[in-house]
């Protein structure tokens, strides 16, 4: 449910002042919940719900990450057009370093093992300039960001956090 609140509220999505809310779908998410292992208002017992990794089988960590994904891959999303434009504004001094931490810091501070960071900061190495200074280069920028949050959100910390 946390995964869910959290990854919606970053994306922008049913938000008031974003301008995305009110609209269908709020219980879509309800229903994606239960995929993932929670059913809303239907705890596994009147102790409530489990804490900690636990309850997490394989089928609900791929619903996660796929949801989280798809969220966090979508562009026009209020949330993530304002989070590419952000990390947009610094590209002309930007490392692979910076971009990797940038887009953890616009994602909520969210802070990766060693080899998790270095993992990500390699993939972006290797792809070439950081540039978002055409239309073109913003196009090709904007989908490194999405691509490197979507691998954000496919990381153990972000779906244990």
């Amino acid at each position: 449910l946390e995964l869910v609140s959290n990854t919606v509220r970053m994306t922008g999505d049913f938000n008031v002042e974003m301008g995305t809310f009110p609209k269908h779908g709020l219980t879509g998410l309800a229903a994606t919940v239960g995929f993932m292992g929670q059913q809303v208002f239907n705890p596994p017992s009147v102790e409530g719900w489990h804490t900690g990794k636990e309850w997490i089988d394989s089928g609900a960590l791929v619903q996660r990450v796929n949801f989280a994904a798809e969220q966090v891959g979508d562009a026009n999303m209020p949330g993530v057009r304002l989070m590419l434009d952000r990390l947009a504004d610094n590209t002309a001094s930007m490392s692979p370093v910076g971009f990797v931490d940038g887009c953890l810091r616009l994602m909520g501070d969210l802070e990766l093992e060693a080899d998790t960071h270095l993992a990500l900061v390699q993939h972006v190495a290797g792809s070439g300039a950081l540039r978002a200074d055409t239309a073109a280069d913003r196009n090709r920028f904007d989908a490194r960001a999405t691509e490197m949050m979507q691998l954000i959100v496919a990381t153990p910390e972000y779906q244990s956090e």
